[in-house]
């Protein structure tokens, strides 16, 4: 491993002369970084969709569809980097400070606050339709976090494992800019072909030795991790591959409670790992109008099915309530919805496998017939060289079904109904539920009728918070 030796010693001596390089010339870095990733946009968007086995056939709607979810993850990006380059733009010159932006701050209670982050800017007013952002706090008077160059370890080497569904290095933008430090990354191999594209936006930074590339297996990266002048790293990934990378090949052997222990790693360094999970799609009962209930049914079907499932967050589970009336009509839109979806490309490893058949296999266990719930997608693609197969939906599910316990990574969604008569009573149990019951915590998703909102409105603020 001479060949990462070098790599590691390299960047490594670059870190104290990042962490004092001057706020504005990072900004011109950032822009720079920007303009590449502009200049190559459409030619990465192509390129990623052809290795998820899409053509360039453009009468294919799944084409089409596959090219705007590869755009929006570019957007993403430079989003990510424009709010980058914003926080550099706060350093003042002729002060020699840092001056913060003004930022709305509402206290929730003796212990919580929130602090509006988007849209800020004009940029983000125009492109935000009405969403906007919140980060909640554990106190009733947030403090700043310190800016980039007061970091406690800026300047220290970070090895980061990239994600395998997505190339679009959030966690770098991260390491780099926010945490101030120098990077060595490795992309992971599944997006090991794109990850071309990404150098090439993040060159100006790799020039200058702040940055490099390293491509290989999981031997290169636990090599990487490992290294003693590597002073933290980042994955994303499953919790299977960071059990496997902190406790060894073994590791599935391994109990619970063996896991828990910290001595029992191999690794002992920080570590930033977002993980999967079994993400909650949670519907507060509500009487929706028709065209309302059609919509929240599309955009739910939608996310499922978004890069093919392929997503950390995307939704597994819907959370219901006994006395919402319009259930059964909104789980038959939702049926309805995905078999109009486009068939799916089973390009991520082990999804065809490995996660599906044993999500299928566990739900028939479970009682279910095959008839309800494969869902029969009704288009089909005469240029799909993958294997067909459809999503899953399984309705009404027990609170210990395997769904609930594991993450599938594919497209598979359970539903699980709560006894409750009121939406005080719902939330309280699905509170319960989702803490107690469901693997994960990386996110969740609430929908809530406006009305429903404004009468049980302090019921829903402590929910949230």
């Amino acid at each position: 491993m001479a060949d990462i030796d070098a790599l590691v010693n390299t960047v490594s001596s670059k870190g104290s002369e990042w962490a004092a390089l001057d706020p504005h010339i990072k900004v011109d870095l950032i822009q720079k970084c920007i303009d590449r990733l502009l200049d190559n946009e459409m030619a990465w968007v192509s390129e990623s969709c052809v290795m998820k086995g899409y053509t360039a056939d453009p009468k294919l709607e799944s084409n089409r569809r596959a090219r705007t979810v590869e755009y929006e993850s570019i957007v993403a990006l430079v989003n990510h980097l424009r709010g980058a380059r914003d926080v550099y733009s706060c350093y003042n010159t002729k002060k020699k400070a840092w001056v913060a932006p003004k930022l709305h701050t509402e206290k929730r209670s003796n212990t919580v606050s929130r602090v509006k982050v988007y849209p800020i800017s004009l940029f983000d007013k125009v492109t935000s339709s009405g969403m906007k952002l919140y980060v909640y706090t554990k106190s009733s008077t947030p403090n700043r976090v310190n800016f980039p160059t007061n970091k406690p370890n800026s300047g220290t080497l970070r090895a980061i494992l990239g994600a395998g569904n997505t190339d679009s290095c959030f966690d770098l933008v991260d390491a780099l800019f926010i945490q101030n430090r120098v990077v060595i990354y490795k992309p992971n191999p599944v997006n090991e072909p794109v990850s071309k594209y990404t150098e090439y936006v993040f060159q100006p930074i790799i020039d200058l030795g702040y940055l490099a590339y390293i491509r290989g297996g999981a031997e290169i990266g636990q090599a990487l991790i490992q290294h003693p002048q590597v002073f933290d790293f980042a994955m994303t990934g499953s919790s299977r591959t960071f059990d496997r990378i902190m406790f060894g090949a073994d590791a599935d052997k391994q109990t619970k409670e063996y896991k828990q222990n910290p001595q029992n790693r191999i690794i002992h360094k920080p570590v930033v790992a977002e993980l999967g999970g079994v993400t909650p799609w949670i519907i507060v009962p509500g009487n929706w109008s028709p065209k309302h209930l059609s919509r929240m049914a599309s955009h739910l079907a939608y996310s499922k099915l978004d890069n093919n499932s392929f997503y950390c967050c995307s939704p597994q589970v819907v959370v219901t309530s006994s006395s919402w009336k319009q259930r059964d009509e909104f789980l038959n839109l939702m049926k309805s919805f995905m078999k109009q979806a486009e068939p799916i490309h089973w390009y991520y490893p082990g999804s065809l496998d490995r996660a599906w058949p044993s999500q299928r296999k566990a739900l028939l266990e479970e009682g279910f017939k095959s008839e309800d719930i494969d869902i029969a997608i009704t288009k089909k693609e005469t240029d799909q060289a993958n294997a067909y197969r459809g999503p899953l939906f399984a309705t009404n599910l027990s609170q210990d079904s395997f769904v609930l316990k594991n993450e599938a990574f594919c497209a598979v969604l359970g539903e699980v109904c709560l006894e409750s008569a009121s939406v005080e009573e719902f939330l309280t149990k699905t509170l319960e539920f989702t803490k107690t019951k469901l693997y994960g915590s990386l996110s969740a998703t609430v929908m809530i009728h406006p009305k429903e909102r404004r009468v049980n409105r302090d019921v829903f603020e402590r929910f949230i918070d």
